[in-house]
């Protein structure tokens, strides 16, 4: 996780500095989300509300997609600290279990969100992990 998301980041970050078909700057969003594909880890940014989808300029790097997610309602389970594999998947655990116990059924995989920027304390940092809830 910590290794994709470096990566990743580091790619996002200069889509929305301006390494993009427009040479436009975009504001950074949060929360920086990992989600797991079957090729690795999937790291995405929140494109700003006030941007409409059509003015989205096109990455330069091709590894990078611009995809709108639909509207739907997750679970989310709050925590603070550092994040890595361990623990998302402790808290992926957590998550899960809750929402069995409740008779909630999920509709896709445990995603991770995170808040805040690497320099802040981890006793305040705020993190997520988060899965859409079927119909």
């Amino acid at each position: 996780l910590s290794d994709a998301s470096s990566r990743a980041f580091g790619r996002l970050f200069n889509y929305i500095s301006g390494d993009n078909s427009s040479s436009e700057k975009i504001a950074m969003t949060s929360p920086v989300q990992q989600i797991p594909s079957e090729s690795g880890w999937l790291v995405s940014f929140v494109v700003p509300k006030d941007v409409s989808l059509r003015a989205i300029p096109v990455p330069s790097n091709s590894s990078i997609a611009i995809r709108k997610v639909p509207a739907g309602r997750y679970a989310a389970l709050v925590y603070s600290g550092l994040w890595n594999d361990e623990k998302f998947a402790r808290k992926s655990a957590e998550l899960l279990k809750v929402l069995d116990q409740l008779g909630l059924k999920t509709d896709g995989p445990v995603n991770s969100a995170v808040y805040n920027p690497p320099f802040m304390p981890p006793f305040l940092r705020r993190n997520e992990v988060l899965v859409r809830l079927a119909d």
